[in-house]
């Protein structure tokens, strides 16, 4: 996938997303007066069937102009646009920001002989295969994870689970509510989540060898206590919390319990996402 920027525009690609502005200054997405800024996001074709949104055949050079939606779930004002549509059995999501509330004629006329530049190829690759975090099995944890599943172009979270009780939540990631409920003094639930998209921020590298900090830190979504490690690799980026319940101590002997089960975490290599 690819478009040709003339003089004074600025491009930026990353996993998934596509950005473009007529500005090589400020902060991506809000663009100033006279300026603009389109985003092109990638889809995986599950992705795309869920969201219950349809995405026609592109037809002709790409445009877009102010004010248009291309449905109703995703409508905003006339300084906003969205488009979505595929090609080649790809599925994108153009959005776009104007400067002004009612941009000039020139600029919106700039931005689509930009984009009629957009060249997207077909692609016959199979998605790579990536591999979850595991913890290998030991006595007085349970433990589980995500199946293996192909790399998708919006992004990647595979997650893994190791809990001294009944794992009581149906999803495997990111944070084990109703497992969490249930601990008792003493008792632990483990979380690791490896992810990777466009959003993906800045983080320490991790260590060679992960360390269970000895203080908690409270999670504002829900108030939960965990100890937590927070880094990446150089495929992905990982979060691991180590859960205990509402208003207990976090004792030498759990510190030494949960790194205990960390020690016994494998963490999967992921090949670069395809671009």
């Amino acid at each position: 996938m690819t478009l040709r920027l003339p003089a004074g525009w600025q491009g930026k690609a990353r996993l998934g997303r596509l950005q473009i502005r007529n500005a090589t200054r400020g902060r991506w997405g809000a663009p100033s007066a006279g300026q603009v800024w389109a985003v092109l996001d990638e889809r995986s074709r599950s992705f795309a069937a869920s969201d219950g949104l349809p995405y026609p055949s592109l037809v002709g050079r790409l445009t877009i102009a102010p004010g248009q939606f291309s449905t109703h779930q995703l409508a905003g004002g006339d300084w906003s646009a969205v488009r979505l549509f595929r090609q080649h059995g790809r599925y994108f999501e153009l959005g776009v920001i104007y400067g002004d509330m009612h941009p000039s004629q020139t600029l919106v006329r700039r931005l689509d002989q930009v984009l009629a530049t957009l060249v997207i190829r077909p692609t016959s690759l199979a998605p790579a295969m990536l591999q979850p975090p595991r913890f290998l099995a030991t006595t007085g944890w349970q433990t589980g994870s995500n199946l293996p599943t192909p790399a998708q172009p919006q992004g990647d979270q595979l997650c893994a689970w190791a809990s001294m009780i009944p794992y009581h939540d149906s999803n495997v990631c990111p944070i084990p509510g109703r497992t969490i409920g249930a601990l008792q003094p003493g008792q632990m639930v483990i979380s690791v989540e490896a992810y990777r998209d466009w959003t993906q921020p800045l983080r320490p590298r991790l260590p060679h060898h992960l360390v269970v900090p000895s203080t908690l830190t409270t999670q504002a979504e829900g108030g939960y206590q965990s100890a937590t490690i927070i880094g990446h690799t150089s495929q992905y980026s990982l979060q691991i919390d180590v859960f205990v319940g509402h208003n207990q101590p976090f004792t030498t002997a759990m510190r030494a319990l949960a790194q205990h089960e960390l020690d016994r975490l494998h963490l999967p290599r992921w090949p670069a996402p395809a671009r």
